[in-house]
This record gives structure tokens, C-alpha cells and sequence, in this order.
């Protein structure tokens, strides 16, 4: 049985500070929520160990090259089985089940489309379980869930966390050996202390502290702080997928990327769209209001698809229990 702790909007606040600056020191986030760094640690790890929230490093988004939203159809009773595979495999960052014209939704991240060609040969289409596969591939990304808060803090809260985040400078793709060695300590918890790093490298921490510095200073990796549906209140997450002038493309995907709740929003090629869209609601009536919002924003976006989702098997590598609490993580490809 899961332990029956209810997250309360201290947690909440917790949750948010870091998902604006993954590794803010625990001193920064008392100050910026009103609290003590002992306290906010000791909710930090409990919400950590009970799996309602945690910490991960994934690739930068600027360095992806093909990322492929899949739109799986399944014979009856298929699904699920599926799904649980599909999350051993790194290149599944993200997998769903969800309604509407497909089962299961899973996002996958490929070096190119030669790659993505195989893949779907030898690691898709094998399965007896697919009736069918539609590919919806993201051309741009303009807004992803790095960062996403759910309106625990002030604006003034925000903005102190704000500037504690290290600056990004656009950096030649690929990483070196020990960037790499790097990342994949910070893949199982994007907190990982200088001092950890620096003994696992086997290195000076001043050392160790340069390295991390410089990595994060790059776009070559993306730090996210990630929770359980149950923890932040949002507990209805939906895809709409929209129909836009060509013309007015980037304007709708920007203008899509703005509005509350937003976790996703990509330009990409589909057999019936060219936009897709994610969002965290609150309830299911939103999804409505929500598309009302969209409608009116661009006089030529037509929502033409709708996928709810029903049950969350793996988030951006973190594959979830039965209960939707992180389990375990399969590392992404760096």
C-alpha cells in the first residue's frame, strides 16, 4: 500500500522552486518561500522518497534532432503489455496511455530519421499487438515542461528563484567524456552534490565544480525537477492537436505556449495537424475552456484531435508504479 501523506502547498512551493532552479541550495528556497533550509530539505526528501517528486537530467532540446510523438492503435486487451516494454527502451522517453483515436502515446527521442526508420522496424512494428502507428514528428519545439510551475509562487518568489539559474550560452552539440560522465550522475538526481561528483570522478571538488559549471552553462543538457500529478493539483493532462495556417504557425505555437498550464507545445509533420499541444488542467471541464482560449487566439487553428490522459507508465525516463509514484529510472540518451 502507498504511504497515505497528502502533499500540502508547502510541498507544493517546494516543488515549484525547484522545478525553476533544480539545484538551488536549500538556503535559496527557504528564502524565497518563507521557511528554514532544515525544514525545506526534510519535505524535499519525503516527497523524494515516497516518489511524488524528483529530480532528472535530460538532453538538451536544442540538441535533439528527431523527436517523434507515436500514436499507437492496439488490438484489444494489448495495450498495456506494450506500454510496459516500451518503457525499458531508452529511446521511449515518454509513455501514455490515452483515449481517443489511439491507445498509447509515447514520445521518442532518435539521432536522425535513418534511426528513427530502424527503430520502428525493429523495435516497434515487431510487436503482434500494433494495428497501427501514426507519426506526428515535432519540426519545433517552443515550449517544453522545464520550468513549469503550478502558481504556488509569487511572481516576486519566481523572479528571486530566477536568478539563481546559471546562464546558458548556445555551445557546439555532442558532449565530451567527462560532460558525459557528468550527466549521467545527474540523469539519477539532478542534485547530486559537488562533493559526490567530484569523488565518483575521482577529482578535486574545485575541479569537479568547474566541470558542472561549464556543463550547465551550455544548452547540452536540460535540468528538470518533475512531480506526481498528485502533488501540484493538476491532475488532468491533455493533448490537443490543432490544424493552423502555415502562415500563422509560429505564431499559434507561441501564443499556445503562454497560456496556463501549458507543458508542450511543438510545431510538427502529421497526417492531420501541425501543431500539438500538451497541458496539465485541473479538472475535465478546462479541456472546453481551454480550446475556446485556443480558438479565439488565431482565427485559423481548428483543434482536429483530443487524447486525455488515462494513465501516465513513464515521464522524460522515469517510469512510474501502479500507483503513478516514480519507480525507477531508464536513462535517456545523452
Amino acid at each position: 500500500m502507498p504511504d497515505s501523506y497528502v502533499p500540502d502547498e508547502f510541498d507544493i512551493a517546494i516543488v515549484d522552486s525547484l522545478s525553476i532552479n533544480p539545484r538551488a541550495s536549500w538556503t535559496t528556497v527557504s528564502d524565497a518561500i518563507g521557511s528554514d533550509a532544515k525544514t525545506v530539505r526534510r519535505r524535499w526528501d519525503r516527497l523524494n522518497r515516497l516518489g511524488l517528486a524528483w529530480t532528472l537530467c535530460v538532453r538538451g532540446y536544442l540538441a535533439l534532432t528527431v523527436q517523434d510523438h507515436l500514436s499507437i492503435r492496439c488490438r484489444p486487451g494489448f495495450s498495456d503489455e506494450l506500454a510496459r516494454e516500451l518503457c525499458e527502451l531508452q529511446a521511449c522517453l515518454t509513455v501514455s496511455a490515452v483515449s481517443g483515436d489511439a491507445d498509447l502515446r509515447v514520445l521518442v527521442d532518435m539521432p536522425d530519421i535513418a534511426s528513427l526508420h530502424d527503430f520502428m522496424n525493429h523495435e516497434i512494428w515487431r510487436h503482434p499487438g500494433i494495428l497501427s502507428v501514426e507519426h506526428n514528428i515535432a519540426t519545433e519545439v517552443f515550449h517544453t515542461a522545464h520550468g513549469w510551475v503550478s502558481g504556488s509562487l509569487s511572481l516576486i518568489q519566481q523572479t528571486a528563484l530566477r536568478q539563481t539559474v546559471t546562464q546558458r550560452r548556445t555551445t557546439v552539440p555532442g558532449l565530451t567524456v567527462r560532460e558525459e560522465q557528468i550527466a549521467v550522475m545527474l540523469q539519477h538526481d539532478a542534485r547530486r552534490s559537488i562533493t559526490d561528483i567530484a569523488q565518483e570522478l575521482g577529482v578535486s571538488e574545485a575541479s569537479a565544480s568547474r566541470d558542472v559549471h561549464k556543463l550547465l552553462s551550455s544548452d547540452k543538457i536540460q535540468l528538470r525537477a518533475e512531480s506526481a500529478h498528485a502533488v501540484v493539483g493538476w491532475p488532468v493532462s491533455v493533448g490537443l492537436f490543432c490544424q493552423v495556417d502555415p502562415n500563422f504557425l509560429r505564431e499559434a505555437a507561441a501564443g499556445a505556449a503562454r497560456l496556463t498550464g501549458a507543458r508542450g507545445s511543438h510545431t510538427v509533420v502529421s497526417p492531420n495537424w501541425n501543431l500539438m499541444t500538451i497541458f496539465w488542467l485541473r479538472d475535465l471541464a478546462e479541456i472546453h475552456r481551454l480550446e475556446s482560449t485556443l480558438s479565439r487566439s488565431n482565427p485559423t487553428l481548428t483543434v482536429v484531435g483530443r487524447q486525455v490522459t488515462l494513465k501516465s507508465y513513464k515521464r522524460m525516463g522515469m517510469i512510474f508504479d501502479d500507483n503513478e509514484r516514480a519507480d525507477r529510472n531508464v536513462l535517456t540518451a545523452l
